[in-house]
């Protein structure tokens, strides 16, 4: 990489043919060069393809699964509306087009299903009853998730991606919080927590 900057020049050719590509095929969005949030704007490490496929129907966890099943595709990650593809000095024309191609599959078998209707992702303000430290050295308990409404977490809860706690020690659960949790629980999102005969458990003060 030090060397030899043609590396870099030919990925760098690969990500932006792929992306204008992408975002050819209809039901199929792929964040382009620059990113705005708020009003600011952030340039896009161009290695890394977010691909948005909610407009057929798919969540980016079942399109993570497609590609890697039918077509050998393995991504880096799909979360509720995106699909992460990340590419390297080591992929060439051939392995890009085999992503683009498989893209244009699934865009056909799937533009004529019912679209899912996806949530913005909720962002929360809990409130802080007790300091982190003291919350964890705290007496505490397990109880179901659905008895956990008004209790006060002992740890964090957590779902990835993208692995951000939705609540830490100290602060109170709340029920629009622990809709969120189930929300993306649903929607295939790995929890980071107990599970017991399929039932979640929360660590909650005593």
């Amino acid at each position: 990489l030090a060397t030899n900057s043609s590396l870099i020049e030919k990925l760098m050719h690969l990500s932006l043919w792929a992306t204008k590509e992408i975002n050819q095929i209809p039901g199929i969005r792929a964040v382009s060069d620059h990113v705005t949030v708020h009003g600011e704007v952030f340039l896009h490490d161009v290695s890394k393809l977010l691909i948005d496929v909610h407009q057929l129907g798919l969540s980016g966890h079942e399109a993570y699964e497609i590609l890697r099943t039918e077509y050998g595709i393995q991504c880096e990650v799909g979360e509720t509306n995106v699909v992460l593809a990340i590419l390297s000095i080591g992929d060439t024309e051939e392995t890009v087009t085999s992503l683009v191609s498989a893209l244009k599959s699934l865009s056909l078998s799937h533009r004529k299903s019912v679209r899912k209707q996806f949530i913005k992702r909720a962002f929360f303000q809990p409130d802080l009853r007790k300091s982190p430290r003291e919350a964890f050295f705290s007496e505490t308990e397990y109880v179901s998730i659905d008895k956990a409404i008004g209790r006060i977490s002992a740890d964090q809860i957590m779902i990835y991606p993208p692995g951000i706690p939705l609540l830490i020690p100290g602060e109170q659960i709340s029920e629009e919080i622990l809709e969120e949790f189930k929300r993306l629980y649903e929607q295939g999102n790995i929890v980071l927590g107990s599970i017991q005969n399929h039932t979640i458990l929360i660590k909650v003060l005593k």
